[in-house]
Formats: C-alpha cells, sequence, structure tokens
C-alpha cells in the first residue's frame, strides 16, 4: 500500500484549518481557540521540535494536565514523526524523583551534544 493511502493522526490539522477555520474548536477555561488558531500553534510547536533536533523516532517525554496546550503538544510530536511518551504526573514521588533524574540526564546529554555543535 502507498504512503498517500495511510491514516495519520494529524490528517485532523488540514481538516480543522480550512473547514473549522473561523470555529472555536478548542475552550479551556477563558482560552479559546479557533481551528486556525489551533493549527497555527501545533505547526510552531513542530517547528521548535525541529529546530531542537527531534525527529522521526525520537520519543518525546511529556507530563502535563490534560487541556488544549497539552493536546497540541501531542500533535506536533506527532507531526515531526516522534513518539510522544505521556508521564502520569500522579505517580507516587520516589517513581517521579527516579524519573526525574533520569530525563534530567537524557536532558543534559543532549543539551552538551547540541552546544558541541555549536562551537
Amino acid at each position: 500500500m502507498a504512503n498517500y493511502s495511510e491514516g495519520h493522526i494529524c490528517q485532523c490539522l488540514r481538516r480543522l484549518a480550512t473547514v473549522r477555520r473561523n470555529a472555536v474548536v478548542t475552550i479551556s477555561g477563558d482560552r479559546r481557540k479557533t481551528g486556525e488558531q489551533f493549527v497555527e500553534d501545533v505547526l510552531c510547536l513542530a517547528f521548535g521540535l525541529l529546530e531542537l533536533g527531534i525527529g522521526a523516532g525520537d520519543v518525546v517525554a511529556i507530563s502535563a494536565l490534560n487541556s488544549d496546550l497539552y493536546l497540541e503538544w501531542l500533535l506536533a510530536i506527532a507531526f515531526v514523526g516522534g513518539i510522544a511518551a505521556p508521564l502520569n504526573y500522579r505517580w507516587v514521588s520516589t517513581i517521579s524523583l527516579i524519573l526525574f533524574i533520569y530525563l534530567l540526564c537524557l536532558f543534559l546529554s543532549f543539551l552538551f551534544t547540541i552546544l558541541k555543535k555549536l562551537k
């Protein structure tokens, strides 16, 4: 089967940008976003991920409360081909601390790699 016929979670973005362009598609507290605004924010996040070097197959851990912003992040990660790894913020503190230290080490390793490339 050819690539063009395979489904992708981000196919909804084109439809939101056209059919629901001026309609409110997300509401979170006082924040309301139209289809155009929502898609624009997802694409801006995706561009930022690409600038950071995130690409196809890279795992991106995210811990957040459910909101429109969380949905934007999940779609942006998928858009660049990344794999979203949602973390449960309700884990007990010991597990959270171990995971935090591990992710901090990964982040620092990534940061040092970027800094070496900039030199």
